[in-house]
């Protein structure tokens, strides 16, 4: 088998035996892409991984990360070669040049105004070329011998350019704008950290290389790189004389055990819906699997969680550093542009991404998306619908994990009470009709041909060339799959959502509670509100059960910590304390603060697995909640929660008493986080889905 190369951050120096990766390409030969996300292929996809004077232009922890991202990508027995400025070298030549200024040598001083700007100037530099471009600016340049030395032969060219040239270039590439905010530190060019072998070389074995050494820029361990030419030119001449250069291997696993390899493909990385997918992500990767996220939309640098990379096909960043595959881009601003959502919809909705029937990409022009045992399918509407080209997973082994009903429906993230999944889906009383007759169905002339007809039918002709398994949450989401029109010809197994139970877990709550300035004797409620105008949200009836609860004796002992968005002003007319919590900046403080509560306010009327449920009853906090859809499988009622009767406020309001009839009885504590760890456990969840894809995968 031929071997796979990968050469990151090539720039022009590249070939095409190998693949090529870089934030920008010309030529048409490379693949685009945002290292800063890391690297978008799976684990021991490459023999050889190469990049060089890229290091340096990440953060000392981000740079670490990267270097974590090349061991992973890298087969067992592969090599590792890095080349980067050196800074012992620069060092080394900055005392030399003090050392001579001293013993009065004549270009001394010159040396080390340079060796200064070569150890600085990158790093504080405001503008493109910064300081180094102003000294090879001069007339005659000094010591340019040893400048050329220092840089390479492609220096010469820039100095004789100056040459011939004198006057400064008129615009720069980009220059700060203030003093607080410079997009120039950002653009690529500015290095964010420095160093020398040992420091690397310390580094590279923490993460798990072996034989780390020093090489030259015409060595290798491998004697196949040395033809293509990337640390020399074809003349035989280093490219980068102030380089070090390093090779090290991933050493050979003791486990021979082959591992699976999974691709889940979710549109996003940083949603509400998203945390469930990548829980489970983290999960498989504890166990041995081999997992991958490929997603359309990307915020925040995780293992083995990119953009996917695709033939052809680029990124696109957003306005906040977030990054986008460029198709899933263009598709979101064409929604936006047609007003797409608005004009089909009356008033009152589901839910606003439920009805984006399309994909952006064909799941085959994914780089080695063959290396994969199983595609797992999450959040893909929108973004990788198979709905629309099932040709594009034909011989693909897919499991599709469900959250909600969207792919059983003609658009709706969940039936609320409608039974037309079941047979079809048409004349949508949430959208507006197109008021002609169906022209497919002749003998029902009054039927109103919309939206969730159109899309329903797409399904049915398409779901029936797949090769689907299902996955769902729940129990109750597992039932409807069964009896829906769409999918109930394939299997379908239950596997709950996991949560870290290590990171949800029981504090000392009264520690707690008096650094956040509560009273002991407080009722905490906490309450994630949702203002959208999904038909399911129950937040109203939350409001109306706090307005009535204000009116009784216990009134001036509860406090509501509401979190959310899109909120009204109705909380503030409930006559309850509240508190609004705008964001909590990580797992641990939402952990902390489903401690300080003695019950958490689930709103929704109908929901199959929500993560806020399981993640209370794991801190051992119960949970008041409306008893429908997958809710009653996660609440035990009087046990470890209470489940009122739907839109029943004075039901909500006898949870209350329930709650407060408890007292500070620590038995109902300990049932929650029993449940939850029984339930819950992200590792036994990882088990399942692991002897699930190992199944299928032999099929």
């Amino acid at each position: 088998m031929e071997k796979r190369r990968l050469n990151l951050g090539c720039g022009d120096v590249f070939h095409t035996d190998w693949t090529n990766i870089d934030v920008l390409d010309s030529t048409g030969k490379l693949l685009k892409y945002n290292l800063n996300l890391g690297i978008p292929f799976c684990d021991d996809t490459f023999d050889f991984v190469y990049h060089s004077h890229i290091i340096e232009h990440f953060t000392h922890k981000r740079g670490r990360f990267f270097l974590e991202e090349c061991f992973r990508v890298l087969k067992d027995g592969g090599i590792f070669r890095i080349a980067f400025p050196d800074l012992e070298a620069i060092a080394r030549n900055y005392v030399k040049a003090l050392d001579d200024i001293k013993a009065g040598v004549a270009d001394a001083q010159a040396r080390r105004r340079w060796m200064t700007i070569e150890l600085y100037d990158q790093i504080v530099r405001e503008k493109s070329g910064g300081e180094m471009l102003e000294f090879m600016r001069q007339q005659p340049v000094p010591i340019a011998d040893f400048v050329i030395s220092r840089m390479g032969k492609d220096t010469a060219g820039t100095i004789e350019f100056f040459k011939m040239h004198p006057q400064p270039l008129k615009k720069e590439l980009l220059t700060a704008t203030t003093l607080d905010y410079n997009p120039f530190k950002n653009c690529g060019e500015c290095h964010k950290w420095m160093y020398d072998f040992y420091a690397l070389k310390e580094t590279l074995e923490e993460i798990g290389f072996r034989d780390v050494n020093k090489m030259e820029y015409n060595t290798s361990c491998d004697e196949d790189y040395l033809k293509y030419n990337f640390d020399q030119d074809n003349e035989g001449h280093i490219r980068k004389p102030d380089s070090c250069f390093i090779e090290a291997k991933k050493p050979q696993s003791s486990n021979n055990e082959r591992k699976i390899k999974v691709a889940i493909f979710n549109a996003k990385d940083f949603d509400d819906s998203s945390v469930n997918v990548l829980r489970k992500h983290k999960a498989l990767r504890k166990i041995g699997v081999k997992s991958q996220v490929y997603t359309g939309f990307q915020k925040y640098a995780d293992t083995a969680v990119q953009i996917a990379p695709l033939k052809n096909i680029g990124f696109v960043n957003g306005k906040n550093g977030e990054v986008y595959l460029e198709s899933y881009y263009k598709k979101q601003e064409e929604w936006k542009n047609k007003n797409y959502i608005d004009k089909h919809f009356k008033a009152e909705r589901l839910g606003d991404d439920c009805y984006l029937h399309d994909d952006t990409f064909n799941i085959n022009d994914v780089m080695f998306i063959n290396d994969f045992d199983i595609i797992n399918l999450e959040n893909v509407m929108g973004f990788l619908d198979p709905s629309v080209h099932p040709e594009y997973f034909n011989n693909r082994r897919i499991v599709w994990t469900l959250h909600d009903m969207k792919a059983m429906t003609g658009g709706c993230d969940f039936s609320v009470g409608c039974e037309a999944f079941k047979d079809k889906c048409g004349s949508c009383p949430l959208l507006e009709p197109c008021k002609k007759t169906n022209p497919i169905v002749q003998c029902q002339q009054l039927f109103d041909y919309d939206l969730s007809y159109d899309i329903f039918q797409d399904k049915l002709a398409s779901y029936r060339k797949l090769n689907l398994h299902i996955v769902a949450d729940s129990n109750y989401l597992a039932n409807q799959v069964k009896e829906s029109a769409l999918l109930s010809n394939f299997p379908v197994t239950v596997i709950r959502n996991g949560v870290p139970l290590d990171v949800y877990k029981p504090f000392d709550r009264q520690s707690i509670r008096a650094s956040l300035g509560i009273s002991p004797n407080d009722i905490v409620l906490q309450f994630i509100a949702d203002g959208s105008r999904t038909s399911r949200n129950g937040t109203k009836y939350i409001f109306e059960m706090l307005k009535q609860l204000s009116r009784t004796e216990f009134a001036s002992s509860l406090l509501v910590l509401m979190r959310g968005k899109n909120l009204d002003g109705d909380i503030s007319n409930t006559g309850i304390r509240t508190h609004v919590v705008t964001s909590l900046e990580n797992e641990d403080a939402e952990s902390l603060l489903y401690n300080a509560s003695d019950a958490l306010l689930y709103p929704y009327l109908e929901d199959s697995a929500p993560k806020e449920i399981a993640e209370s009853l794991a801190c051992g906090t119960p949970v008041i909640a409306f008893n429908g859809g997958g809710i009653p499988e996660m609440i035990n009622h009087e046990t470890t929660g209470w489940l009122a009767r739907a839109k029943d406020v004075q039901d909500l309001c006898l949870g209350i008493k329930w709650l407060i009839s408890t007292g500070t009885n620590n038995f109902v504590r300990t049932q929650c986080r029993n449940f939850a760890v029984e339930n819950f456990d992200e590792i036994k969840q990882a088990q399942k889905y692991n002897e699930l894809y190992k199944k299928l995968s032999v099929k």
